[in-house]
């Protein structure tokens, strides 16, 4: 007896593909630490010469592009004269003012003083000595002498120490200065003078000069301010005859700009025993240039016996 066997058929299943094994030939932890950390973009800094040379040369084309526009402008124009100022370093005067030598210094800031003193200097001078120290010689011993006694004579406690009169001599350490009061830019000023000749040609002159153009942050506020209608104008008083007969109409820009000197002097009583050392700081008062020239005291004090009196 025979038996058939039948059998199911067979069924395929499809074929999963396997997944990449990655091998690795060292530690896989460090292998991921390497690709977190890698860049792909480096950025290298320029140098920082290059960016000083870079920042100078861009600021000398934008200058010698501004005075080839004034220039043209100029030419363009009737006028017999223009003014260029390119600005080359400020002055703050944060950590202390700006001082210039004197007279010298006077170009700078105001050269209408300037000629006004040097002609104030030659004509004083009847000795052989320079103008200058001619003029430091009067200074000494006519004005800053009557300025020092007018204080101390002033003072009661001086007055007891050593009594009326008082004797001031040998004058030292004696120096003068011009201080700048407020901020300022140096640079180069520019002046266009034009000249017309009798054929009709205009010859163009140019003459470059140092200038220092000082700056009041507070008055340039106070004009906005007025320009705007936020703040009323001050309106000075009318002069009045014998007001002040002392007081000039001072035509100079002393507004921006202090000439000071300081130095010492001896003061003794009458029979040269007792003797104190005055030290002084003083500056010229330019609104009362008629009386002792101007000279102004604004600090001083007396050393006497190792004991400093402050006089003002």
């Amino acid at each position: 007896m025979f038996r058939l066997a039948i059998r199911a058929p067979l069924r395929l299943r499809p074929a999963v593909p396997k997944s990449p094994t990655l091998h690795f030939t060292s530690s896989p932890l460090r292998h991921i630490h390497h690709i977190s950390h890698e860049q792909p973009f480096q950025t290298k800094r320029l140098p920082f010469k290059t960016v000083v040379v870079l920042i100078a040369a861009s600021s000398t084309a934008a200058m010698a592009l501004y005075v080839g526009i004034e220039m043209w402008q100029f030419h363009r124009t009737n006028d017999s004269a223009r003014t260029i100022f390119l600005p080359l370093w400020m002055n703050s005067n944060l950590l202390g003012h700006k001082t210039f030598r004197f007279p010298e210094g006077l170009q700078y800031l105001d050269e209408g003083f300037r000629v006004y003193i040097e002609e104030e200097m030659g004509q004083l001078n009847r000795s052989s000595h320079g103008d200058l120290e001619n003029y430091h010689h009067i200074l000494q011993h006519e004005n800053i002498t009557y300025a020092v006694l007018e204080q101390l004579t002033a003072n009661m406690p001086i007055r007891k120490i050593f009594g009326l009169p008082m004797v001031v001599d040998q004058p030292s350490e004696f120096s003068m200065w011009v201080e700048a009061t407020n901020p300022s830019f140096s640079g180069v000023q520019i002046a266009l003078l034009r000249k017309h000749s009798d054929s009709g040609w205009k010859n163009t002159t140019i003459e470059p000069s140092w200038k220092v153009r000082p700056f009041n942050v507070a008055s340039m506020l106070n004009d906005a301010l007025i320009d705007a209608g936020l703040k009323l104008d001050r309106l000075d008083p009318p002069d009045l005859v014998g007001n002040d007969i002392h007081k000039v109409l001072s035509r100079f820009q002393h507004n921006d700009y202090d000439v000071m000197f300081s130095g010492q002097l001896v003061v003794m009583d009458k029979h040269h025993r007792k003797k104190g050392i005055v030290k002084y700081r003083a500056k010229l008062d330019f609104d009362h240039l008629v009386v002792n020239r101007g000279v102004k005291m604004v600090q001083m004090e007396l050393v006497h016996e190792n004991v400093t009196y402050k006089v003002m």
